[in-house]
């Protein structure tokens, strides 16, 4: 017999043995005998059993990867906090004895609605991290944390609960449906490139000329038969139902990223709806690419549609590039003999910043990935890692260590392989109390450093020695409490930083953009010219003094982009004399510098016609005096009217508009044919000014040229250390009397020592022992 809501108590979990985890299987609505004739909520719950299975030689089972706080990602974080309210529950019976209650779990609405769509979805025990860990037991948690990928990556099949179905989502699984019927070939082999391979072949067919686009001739046909379906399925994209799937929460939580790369089958659900993961990521993909390619052919005629406005397709495109970081990775870690991923790779590429930062990414939270817990921006990708990485043997699971701890542990078991780590400890944007200067904080708003391709490619090596050695040359790095030891040299000390540091503007009040570029690239010139005053200035000489100006602006990026470069690639061809670096910055210079004189002007007009109003109602007083005086005397119209007019007009035009010259043309100064292919080429080096936020220039005692952080004051040290790809600022610390002792302010690029020239030349010199608190 059922007992009825008041005599049921809180299940009490037992003790797992070692090597095994719970399952649960789903059972009927259990509907508890109540006096009321509507039951709440409370007193109607589903009903469940435990099976406990091992490790070893589990049984067959399913998982399920939900969000607990429901599917809408662009909610306040009380509707967030409310949703992840216990107010529900599921009834444990005996697996004995059905009719036999023994006791209850708390669940939020989230789960209990997902698990109420998902009972007709699977007949076998599945494995759900809310009711099938004790949330009490610490010790319980943290161990079947620590085996979470394994769980995930031995289910037979995991079951993605996207959320209740709408219309559009309908529409978008409706067209998924009709896809599966298309005949192309390129578009069935879409998902078995590789990710270089699929993105050469995504330029190429969104291109406006896709024969202008580099591509191996075995890729042509895929390039064609991709071009002619993305133009044709145009009409009938179902995009509202995209960017309604694609922005669920699902796709923007730290737990889902190992949940769905590690099982063999992955499955979407979606109200009633289910979908095979290869069928989605394949027509999101061609979505992806017709969504684009109309991007590259848009007028304003198509603009007059009320759906879809430019501003959506890139919303769009947002949420998908967003998406597939998850989606990518599962690609390549379920490809045939592939391995798992480095920690510090796995924890770069999915707590960095990796979308543009617009308007609408940031309010549907699309900046980084999201963790309720900030130890979970770590212990949640621990099943991404290799089995035998060195680094995991250092990992404790342990949820009652505070954050500080939990991440310096972290950076401290990287740190030996990757001392690049240090680059991610971005301390300007560091939330979590207590971390070494050196750490970087995983749940802040980090952005792949400047001297990084992206999350986890870098571009330069400069504490790497050009000699042939392993990259990974962090012999004689190690921690010492929570201190960084790492061996390295002192470059120089900054002498001098600059006042203007890059900023894009972000609201009403903030400098412009284009007058902030205009003086950070004048004060680079600026610098070049103190430079080249010095007596032997290291890196700079009077016939190289323009160049320098060019990668300073770009942060050593100029035209290429590409990893491992000599600074020659970066300036681009050279056409008729002229290297093309050289003409874009010159059209840059020009063109920010006229910006910044229409507002210059604009602005002192305004402060003025603030000065001049009340000056002015008291010269009209003076001026219907001067009038009646006049009259009064009949004095009429004379040469001191003409003389009262004349001061009066001469004033005022000083602050009306600009009446001067007309602006000479952007680069007109230039060849004709170099100013067209400048202009052409002009947005991979506005690119790589826009990597420059945040950055001021700096010069050191001895001439060394240079870009450092916002915090980068005189007196700091900028240094090359072993296995560090750039150069870095430290700032002596105060604390200690002794020297090389640091604390860590950010990245720099230094001009001339950024590809390993100062390793080489001091390479027989004995390194110093840096440490950084």
């Amino acid at each position: 017999m059922f007992a009825t809501a008041h005599e049921i108590y809180a299940y009490e979990y037992p003790a797992l043995p070692p090597g095994q985890f719970r399952l649960v299987r789903l059972r009927s609505l259990h509907r508890l005998t109540s006096n009321v004739e509507r039951p709440s909520p409370q007193e109607a719950a589903l009903c469940a059993e435990f099976v406990e299975t091992t490790f070893d030689d589990a049984v067959p089972y399913e998982a399920v990867s939900y969000c607990w706080t429901g599917h809408r990602r662009e909610i306040s974080s009380e509707e967030r906090k409310q949703l992840g309210v216990m107010d529900r529950r599921i009834i444990i019976q005996s697996s004995e004895h059905s009719d036999r209650v023994l006791g209850f779990i708390p669940i939020n609405s989230s789960l209990e609605t997902a698990l109420q769509y998902l009972q007709i979805q699977t007949d076998k025990p599945i494995f759900v991290d809310q009711i099938c860990i004790n949330q009490a037991d610490f010790a319980e948690k943290a161990h079947l944390v620590a085996r979470m990928g394994d769980i995930y990556a031995k289910a037979d099949r995991v079951l993605a609960w996207l959320g209740p179905l709408t219309s559009e989502a309908a529409a978008f699984m409706s067209f998924m449906q009709v896809l599966d019927q298309e005949t192309s070939v390129a578009f069935k082999r879409l998902l078995e490139h590789d990710y270089a391979t699929l993105n050469q072949i995504r330029a190429a067919v969104v291109a406006l000329d896709p024969d202008t686009v580099p591509i191996a001739d075995s890729l042509k046909q895929d390039r064609d038969q991709l071009r002619e379906l993305a133009v044709r399925i145009w009409d009938s994209l179902p995009l509202r139902g995209l960017e309604d799937i694609y922005s669920r929460q699902w796709f923007g939580r730290m737990w889902i990223i190992q949940e769905a790369c590690l099982p063999r089958h992955l499955v979407f659900i979606c109200g009633d709806r289910t979908c095979h993961v290869d069928d989605f990521e394949r027509t999101a993909l061609l979505c992806l690419l017709a969504v684009q390619l109309q991007c590259g052919a848009w007028t304003e005629e198509l603009e007059k549609r009320e759906y879809p406005k430019a501003d959506d397709l890139s919303y769009i495109v947002a949420l998908v590039r967003f998406a597939n970081r998850i989606l990518s990775v599962r690609r390549t870690l379920q490809r045939e003999g592939m391995d798992r991923i480095p920690l510090f790779h796995i924890a770069t590429r999915f707590n960095v910043r990796d979308t543009d930062a617009v308007a609408q990414t940031r309010a549907t939270d699309l900046d980084k990935f999201r963790s309720g817990d900030p130890r979970d921006c770590y212990y949640s990708l621990l099943g991404l890692a290799k089995p035998d990485e060195v680094t995991l043997k250092q990992v404790v699971v342990d949820y009652s260590r505070p954050t500080w701890q939990v991440y310096t542990d972290y950076a401290a078991a990287v740190v030996q392989d990757y001392a690049d780590v240090l680059l991610f400890s971005q301390n300007r944007c560091k939330r979590i109390e207590g971390l070494p200067s050196w750490v970087p904080d995983l749940s802040s708003e980090l952005h792949a450093p400047y001297g990084y391709l992206n999350s986890n490619t870098p571009l330069f090596s400069a504490g790497v020695s050009k000699d042939g050695t392993p990259r990974k040359e962090t012999k004689g790095v190690g921690v010492d409490g929570t201190t960084l030891v790492i061996p390295g040299y002192q470059v120089d000390v900054v002498e001098r930083a600059g006042i203007y540091v890059y900023k894009m503007a972000a609201s009403e009040g903030d400098i412009p953009t284009s007058q902030s570029l205009h003086y950070f690239l004048s004060e680079i010139s600026l610098f070049c010219n103190l430079a080249l005053k010095k007596e032997n200035p290291p890196t700079i000489s009077t016939g190289c003094r323009d160049e320098v100006a060019w990668l300073l602006s770009s942060g050593g990026r100029g035209m290429s982009p590409v990893p491992h470069q000599p600074p020659s690639s970066r300036f681009g061809p050279e056409i008729k004399g002229q290297r093309l670096l050289g003409a874009i910055h010159e059209i840059a210079k020009q063109q920010f510098a006229r910006h910044t004189r229409v507002l210059e002007r604009s602005a002192f007009a305004e402060r003025m016609g603030a000065i001049e109003e009340p000056l002015l109602s008291k010269w009209k007083e003076r001026q219907g005096l001067y009038y009646s005086l006049q009259n009064w005397l009949g004095i009429g119209n004379g040469w001191e009217e003409h003389e009262f007019y004349t001061k009066y007009n001469s004033w005022y035009r000083q602050f009306g508009e600009y009446e001067g010259p007309s602006e000479p043309e952007d680069g007109a100064n230039l060849d004709p044919e170099v100013r067209e292919a400048a202009l052409l080429a002009k947005g991979s080096y506005y690119l790589a000014l826009d990597r420059q936020v945040g950055r001021r220039c700096f010069i050191t005692r001895d001439g060394y040229l240079g870009l450092g952080p916002e915090e980068m004051q005189a007196g700091d040290v900028v240094g090359v250390l072993k296995g560090v790809s750039v150069p870095v600022v430290l700032r002596p610390s105060v604390r200690s009397s002794e020297e090389g002792h640091f604390t860590y302010v950010g990245e720099a690029y230094c001009h001339g020592i950024m590809d390993g020239e100062l390793l080489g030349a001091l390479g027989g010199r004995t390194p110093l022992a840096f440490r950084i608190a």
